[in-house]
C-alpha cells in the first residue's frame, strides 16, 4: 500500500494542483465582492429593489439574485433579514436559490471549466432558474403573518454566525460616519474571514477529487458513474459532504465530468449550493422548520428529477 502510494503520489499532486489553482481565482473574486456587498450593500437598499407583491416579488428576487455575486454563505444570511423587515417569503427564497447558482461569478467559472461543452453551463442556468422558481412558487401559499424565522431568546431572529460582527446594513448613520480606512479595514478583515472559511472547503473538496481520480481504478470509476440513478446519488452526496463554494464547485465538477454521467455531474452543480453541509444548517438555523424542511425537501427532490430526465434523455 506505502509502495502504491508513494508511486501515484506525483500524480496526486499533479492533479490536486490543477483543480486547486483553477479553482482559486474564482474563490478570490467571489470572496472579495461577497465582502464589498456585505458591508456596502445594505438589506434596505435590497429590500428597495425588490417588489412586495408575493409573486411579482419571487420573480425580482430570482432576477436580483442572478446579479448579486454572493456564495450560498451570503445568501442565507440576507434572505434572513429581508424576510424579517417584511420580504415575502417567494421572494426571499427565490433569491437564496437562485444567487449562488446563477450570479456572474459562478456562470464565468462554469464557462472557464466547462467551455468544450456549454450544455452544461446552459443546463445549469436553466435549471437553477426553474428550480429557484418552482420552490420559491410553492410559498405563495404561505400565509403573511405566519412567522417564518426562528426566534432568538431575545426575541429578535436568530442572527448569523457567517455575518460580521458589524451589523453595516442596519445602522446606517453609524456607517457614514464611519472613515473611508475603517471601511477598507472593514472590508480586509471581512475578506480574510471569508477566505481563511471557504479555503479549508475547497482543499478537502480538491483532495477528495484528486485521490478518486488517481487511486480509484477508472473502470470501478465508469462502472459507478455511467449509472443513471447511482451516479446522480452519489454525486449528491459528494456536493453535500464536500460543500464547496459555489464560485468554484465547477471546477470540481470538472475532475469527475469524464466518467460520471451529465446528469450527475448537475445534480453536483445545482444540489452544492443548497443542500451542503454549510448552506443547509444555516437553512435550519435561521428558518422555521415548516420553511426548512419543505426547502431543503423539495429542492432536493428537483434537483434528483431534473438530473435524472438528463440522464434518461427526457431534457
Amino acid at each position: 500500500m506505502f509502495d502504491l502510494v508513494q508511486q501515484r503520489l506525483p500524480d496526486l499532486i499533479t492533479v490536486f494542483l490543477g483543480i486547486f489553482l483553477e479553482a482559486t481565482p474564482f474563490l478570490l473574486v467571489g470572496v472579495l465582492v461577497s465582502s464589498v456587498l456585505e458591508i456596502v450593500v445594505s438589506e434596505d437598499r435590497l429590500l428597495r429593489w425588490l417588489p412586495r407583491n408575493a409573486l411579482v416579488g419571487l420573480l425580482g428576487g430570482v432576477a436580483v439574485g442572478a446579479a448579486a455575486p454572493l456564495c450560498e454563505c451570503g445568501t442565507v444570511p440576507i434572505a434572513r433579514s429581508c424576510v424579517s423587515k417584511g420580504l415575502p417569503l417567494p421572494a426571499a427564497v427565490g433569491f437564496l436559490l437562485a444567487a449562488p447558482v446563477i450570479n456572474p461569478v459562478t456562470v464565468t467559472a462554469t464557462y472557464t471549466a466547462f467551455h468544450s461543452n456549454l450544455q452544461i453551463l446552459v443546463l445549469r442556468v436553466t435549471l437553477g432558474i426553474a428550480i429557484a422558481l418552482a420552490v420559491g412558487g410553492l410559498f405563495l401559499l404561505w400565509p403573511r403573518d405566519e412567522p417564518a424565522l426562528r426566534v432568538s431568546r431575545t426575541g429578535d431572529p436568530a442572527d448569523s454566525h457567517h455575518r460580521h460582527e458589524h451589523d453595516h446594513g442596519c445602522d446606517q448613520s453609524r456607517a457614514k460616519r464611519v472613515s473611508l480606512l475603517a471601511r477598507l479595514l472593514d472590508l480586509l478583515h471581512h475578506s480574510a474571514s471569508e477566505l481563511s472559511s471557504l479555503a479549508v472547503y475547497l482543499i478537502g473538496a480538491c483532495l477528495v477529487a484528486s485521490l478518486l481520480q488517481v487511486f480509484l481504478p477508472r473502470t470501478q470509476l465508469l462502472s459507478i458513474g455511467q449509472g443513471p440513478l447511482l451516479s446522480v446519488l452519489i454525486m449528491m452526496a459528494v456536493a453535500v459532504i464536500l460543500s464547496t463554494c459555489s464560485s468554484v464547485d465547477a471546477f470540481v465538477a470538472l475532475a469527475f465530468s469524464t466518467t460520471f454521467a451529465p446528469g450527475a455531474i448537475l445534480a453536483f452543480l445545482l444540489i452544492s449550493p443548497v443542500l451542503n453541509l454549510k448552506s443547509g444548517a444555516l437553512v435550519l438555523g435561521l428558518f422555521r422548520p415548516g420553511v426548512a424542511m419543505p426547502l431543503l425537501a423539495t429542492s432536493t427532490a428537483a434537483v434528483l428529477l431534473a438530473a435524472l430526465s438528463i440522464n434518461y434523455h427526457l431534457l
